[in-house]
């Protein structure tokens, strides 16, 4: 889905989430490590590093397949093939999952406003640390998904292709989104973590930092997120299965 503007989708979006049963409820835009209790499961490890939750959001909550707004409204996260969106009250949520039957879950939710927007990424079956292949190399694909809320008036919101390689035994992780028009490509370098990784994150002259989580045997899966605190408008969620 490319961008859009969301308020040709409005009745469109209510139309999804009336059949999801969801509803919508506002914000701030960085990455929290363990140390600020992040919501969700953690992967065990013990290699002294950034340990990565299982679930995160910029703010509000995300735990298993449900994401909770900032204003406390609750979102069911079923499974969808690409993405979806739907509009509440408060707001409207853009999220994806790793196919229809993937554990993984990630998106972004904006307020009724058009001036907070919020990210998260979240899934079942985190992979722990004990169950990341220690050798091998690997290539995911999936989307990432973006929506940019600044002027109080008008919101897009759209996804794109995004690719990781990981070398499992050399502990990295190295990601890049395809550009298109409103969705300038993000390149991200970074390490594996226990079940988790993280690192930083470009997107033309901004800089930042990603971090996220694989799911399922064998880091079958991964979503995360990466965040540009001095240009809110690059942040983005992403998800991507095992080739």
């Amino acid at each position: 889905m490319g961008f859009m503007d969301i308020g040709r989708l409005t009745a469109v979006g209510l139309a999804i989430c009336l059949a999801m049963g969801c509803s919508s409820g506002g914000g701030g835009n960085h990455f929290r490590a363990q140390s600020d209790k992040p919501s969700g499961d953690e992967s065990g490890d013990n290699s002294g590093g950034v340990v990565v939750p299982a679930s995160n959001a910029t703010a509000g909550t995300a735990s298993g397949q449900t994401y909770v707004t900032p204003t406390g409204a609750t979102y069911t996260l079923v499974n969808v093939t690409g993405t979806s969106m739907s509009a509440g009250n408060d707001g409207t949520l853009t999220y994806g999952s790793n196919g229809s039957n993937g554990y993984a879950r990630y998106g972004a939710w904006y307020s009724k406003a058009h001036t907070t927007t919020e990210y998260f990424y979240t899934g079942d079956n985190p992979t722990q640390a004990n169950q990341v292949p220690s050798s091998g190399t690997a290539t995911y694909a999936g989307r990432a998904v973006r929506a940019n809320t600044t002027d109080g008036v008008s919101a897009s919101s759209g996804s794109t292709p995004v690719s990781f390689n990981v070398d499992f035994a050399a502990k990295t992780i190295n990601g890049v989104t395809e550009e298109r028009a409103g969705f300038s490509s993000v390149s991200m370098k970074g390490n594996i973590n226990g079940g988790g990784f993280s690192g930083s994150a470009t997107s033309g002259t901004a800089k930042g930092t990603f971090a996220g989580h694989f799911y399922g045997a064998d880091a079958a899966e991964l979503a995360g997120m990466a965040t540009f605190d001095a240009d809110a408008k690059q942040n983005m969620a992403f998800g991507a299965v095992k080739q």
